[in-house]
């Protein structure tokens, strides 16, 4: 039997009545990938038109530590964030914040914090928030075709 990492969610053996947990959390986890990938909404104000001045050494190119940018969010991943944010709409509202807290890799005791109940009552919660999400998102899926 084998587990993810996150949650604890078994991915043995699929039932067919049953929706894919392991696939909704992976799916849930690329969506709040997705979404940090795509560009800022806000437009940036054209504050001077000098080009930045270097007022000491290790302001200078290659004395500060490189930050790669984040490859942007592909076509496809933007259109299952898409399908994924429609089926979590369909879900209550304390279900998605569980759900969505998750994703974004808070930890069980944070997520306790937040909600106001025991880490383990927040599992078993999300656990069926993940079921209701899976059910919607399939549907949301199969609605929008290939």
């Amino acid at each position: 039997m084998t587990l993810t990492a996150r949650s604890g969610v078994s991915a043995a053996t699929p039932c067919p009545t049953r929706p894919d947990l392991a696939a909704a959390e992976a799916v849930l986890i690329e969506a709040v990938d997705t979404l940090g990938r795509l560009p800022s909404a806000r437009v940036r104000p054209c504050l001077a038109r000098w080009p930045a001045m270097i007022r000491a050494a290790h302001e200078a190119y290659g004395y500060a530590e490189a930050r790669p940018r984040r490859a942007p969010a592909s076509p496809e991943a933007i259109t299952r964030l898409d399908h994924a944010l429609d089926a979590l709409r369909r879900v209550s509202l304390d279900e998605q914040r569980l759900v969505w807290s998750r994703a974004n890799g808070f930890s069980w005791r944070a997520i306790a914090a937040r909600v106001g109940a025991a880490p383990n009552t927040c599992r078993s919660r999300y656990l069926v928030a993940l079921m209701r999400f899976a059910g919607t998102y399939a549907l949301a899926a199969n609605r929008a075709g290939p």
